[in-house]
């Protein structure tokens, strides 16, 4: 069934199977960055390598060398020739950035600038959630919390404004 077909046990395509093990594979990667100073284009590039290599080895790890589109959007997205420009400044401005905004607001900014940055073909999504786990990581807050974090501090009378949040969630 899986050769004839290409389906893994409970019917998943075995694309599915593939992207689940390298996903794995890039969220235990994280765990060897939460100590680390900085934030690297290398580290993104690899995590992006983890868990699309079993889908395209190709582009696994590689920036986006073509123009591409958001589905659905009319906002354009940066060329591919200032990929490694824009990656360096966002890399810099998360460093800026850190200790200055709070957790959920900085995982959720670095998030949006990252997916409009869209450096990789495919899978931008993927990895701006796996950093948005990072950053929780690294400021000690499991990404597992996320959602019991933010409500516990949104219903309070917390000194952090949750609103640029709101359009988000």
């Amino acid at each position: 069934m899986v050769i004839e077909d290409g389906l893994t046990i409970g019917g998943r395509p075995i694309k599915d199977h593939s992207e689940a093990l390298g996903h794995s594979d890039a969220y235990n990667h994280l765990y060897s960055l939460i100590k680390k100073s900085g934030f690297h284009s290398n580290d993104i590039k690899k995590l992006h390598r983890l868990f699309y290599y079993r889908i395209n080895d190709q582009d696994a790890g590689k920036w986006r060398k073509r123009k591409v589109f958001l589905r659905g959007s009319k906002c354009p997205l940066p060329s591919s020739k200032n990929i490694p420009s824009l990656i360096q400044s966002f890399c810099s401005w998360i460093e800026s950035e850190s200790g200055q905004m709070h957790s959920v607001d900085l995982a959720a900014e670095v998030h949006r600038r990252f997916a409009f940055i869209h450096p990789f073909i495919d899978g931008n999504g993927r990895v701006g959630r796996l950093l948005t786990a990072l950053l929780r990581m690294q400021s000690s807050q499991s990404c597992f919390r996320f959602g019991f974090h933010y409500l516990k501090k949104s219903s309070s009378r917390s000194s952090w404004n949750s609103k640029p949040l709101f359009p988000i969630l």
